[in-house]
């Protein structure tokens, strides 16, 4: 019995320490990171598009910043699109600073096997911050490609 007792007593301290902390949600509540925080609501908006543009996912909001916690976009088009997150200082997204890459999607008619992981769309985790606005500014995305139609959801935090 006393042995159990010791087993327990030993597997919580171990699960309480900081090297386990983060894995398991302990004090996640007084992490610095909006997305990874269970107890932050996380909100989501549409992106559907049929043109190649520049605009606005997420309005500017006093000086607050946009944290992008995840998202899934497809697109089909002619040829090879890409996809780029940016953010901006007023709405409609002009002066735009790049907040991602520029993604490339690869039209379906391409080999999978030359591109496995980007064939007709972009996925973004949501495990933590992927990347964030500059305070005070939109947050916007770049669709490039002729005929682009990009179908998905982005999912944010506002603070």
């Amino acid at each position: 019995m006393k042995t159990k007792l010791f087993a327990i007593l030993a597997l919580s301290a171990l699960l309480a320490s900081p090297a386990f902390a983060g894995f398991y949600g302990a004090n996640s509540n007084s992490g610095s990171d909006p997305c990874a925080n269970p107890g932050v609501l996380k909100l989501s908006v549409p992106v559907a598009t049929t043109s190649e543009s520049t605009f606005s996912l997420v309005a500017a909001s006093g000086v607050t910043s946009v944290y992008v916690c995840g998202y899934q976009l497809t697109v089909q088009g002619a040829g090879t699109q890409t996809i780029q997150f940016v953010n901006a200082v007023n709405t409609p997204c002009v002066s735009t600073t790049p907040l991602s890459g520029a993604m490339v999607v690869v039209p379906a008619a391409t080999p999978a096997a030359a591109y496995p992981a980007v064939a007709n769309g972009v996925t973004g985790q949501m495990s933590g911050t992927l990347f964030k606005s500059a305070a005070g500014q939109s947050m916007c995305l770049t669709v490039g490609g002729a005929s682009a139609n990009t179908q998905g959801f982005v999912t944010y935090i506002q603070q």
